[in-house]
């Protein structure tokens, strides 16, 4: 048979506790408060990724062509996997959908979603030919992104396209209704 424990039991094993909390978090030394870090906190020590602060202002969301693209986007002091859906712009304002709530959010704190994983759907904002095409990435890297059409089965020919990635902008999926 066990010995009995000896000694302070925590709160966390109480059925009727709401907050569970281990005893050496109970201790004097222990600092509850949480500081957020700087907008110019860079996220990555190896520098792949640019600060918050040096990051554009995606000016191009107010090219009337972008509409319907269901553009990615995300705000400043937010955490980095945070992203909206651009709904509209207007006068500097950006209207962001947030799953099923809309949010107003002046366009110095938004920030462009660049694609970061290979598969991505994205939207090229390279003026020309390719503008408002939307692509698959193939290949990533911080400079350029390797490219294939959107919605084009996979084939052994297939025309491929290299894009800067800081002229790329990841996208939702566009919807299509099966009826």
């Amino acid at each position: 048979m066990p010995a009995p424990i000896s000694g302070a039991i925590s709160s966390a094993w109480d059925p009727s506790s709401r907050t569970p909390v281990s005893m050496e978090l109970q201790s004097p030394t222990w600092n509850s408060t949480y500081n957020e870090p700087s907008s110019s906190h860079q996220r990555s020590e190896l520098g792949s990724e640019p600060t918050e602060a040096a990051e554009e202002i995606p000016e191009w969301l107010g090219d009337p062509r972008l509409q319907g693209c269901r553009i990615k986007l995300r705000m400043r002091g937010k955490p980095a996997h945070k992203h909206f859906e651009m709904k509209s712009m207007a006068e500097n304002v950006v209207t962001l959908k947030d799953g099923f709530s809309t949010l107003e959010v002046p366009l110095r704190d938004i920030l462009p979603y660049r694609p970061q994983r290979r598969e991505d759907v994205v939207v090229c904002l390279a003026e020309g030919d390719l503008f408002r095409r939307k692509f698959r990435l193939k290949s990533v890297n911080p400079q350029e992104c390797v490219l294939r059409q959107y919605g084009v089965k996979i084939q052994k020919n297939e025309k491929l396209f290299t894009v800067q990635t800081s002229l790329l902008n990841v996208i939702f999926p566009p919807v299509t209704s099966h009826i």
